[in-house]
């Protein structure tokens, strides 16, 4: 049912060739402009808290990389306000398929594969240039990390959307958390003050899945 719903959303995103190609490539450099500024950050300072740039790009792909993978699979939970306003979800409810995945097939964002693609670059990238400690089985460690990144943000959009019961409008508190969590996620919350650690460890994870592995690796 799921490779059914991904091959109708990209059939129907190939109908705007153009469009689609252009919108992908512009998400592409989006996550370079944030690059370009850690750059210039690093550059200026030489290193933050013993972290280098190429150990915090680490550290930003991860992060980037599951935030895009939540946002290609879980824009029906980001947009499910919508479902609600138009009575779709109504519709959804007697449909003999499992509530989630329809939700989640009702909006494939197939143009966001442009900050998977960069953000898998930077992470090649990236580790070509560091000292890993151990072995280099270590590298293993990044996929439960890329894993955990995709389901902590994936996580809040279905927070969100339960909200949108509630409210009717999508809250633009759970944009702040999940664009916010983004923002923090691109560096080592090591470098941040005792508090922010100690939310984005215990309340929204993004530690466990960036801070703490990097530190393993």
């Amino acid at each position: 049912m799921l490779f059914k719903y991904l091959s109708m959303h990209f059939k129907s995103k190939l109908q705007y060739r153009l469009s689609f190609v252009l919108v992908t490539i512009s998400q592409f450099f989006a996550v370079g402009t944030s690059v370009i500024a850690m750059y210039s950050l690093f550059d200026r300072f030489g290193g933050i808290e013993g972290f280098t740039l190429y150990e915090a790009l680490i550290s930003f792909s991860v992060v980037y990389f599951g935030f895009s993978i939540s946002q290609i699979f879980g824009r029906g939970f980001d947009k499910f306000e919508i479902l609600i306003k138009t009575g779709t979800f109504d519709l959804l409810l007697v449909k003999p398929r499992n509530i989630y995945l329809q939700i989640m097939g009702s909006n494939i964002a197939y143009e966001k594969i442009g900050k998977t693609i960069a953000a898998f670059m930077i992470i090649i990238f990236a580790l070509l240039k560091v000292q890993l400690q151990g072995s280099s089985w270590r590298l293993l460690m990044l996929i439960p990390m890329v894993i955990g990144s995709t389901i902590i943000f994936m996580a809040i959009f279905i927070i969100g959307a339960s909200l949108t019961f509630y409210t009717i409008q999508g809250l633009e508190v759970i944009n702040v958390i999940s664009d916010g969590s983004k923002e923090v996620g691109q560096y080592p919350i090591g470098i941040f003050n005792k508090y922010f650690i100690l939310f984005f460890t215990f309340v929204i994870p993004i530690g466990c899945v960036n801070y703490y592995p990097l530190l393993f690796l």
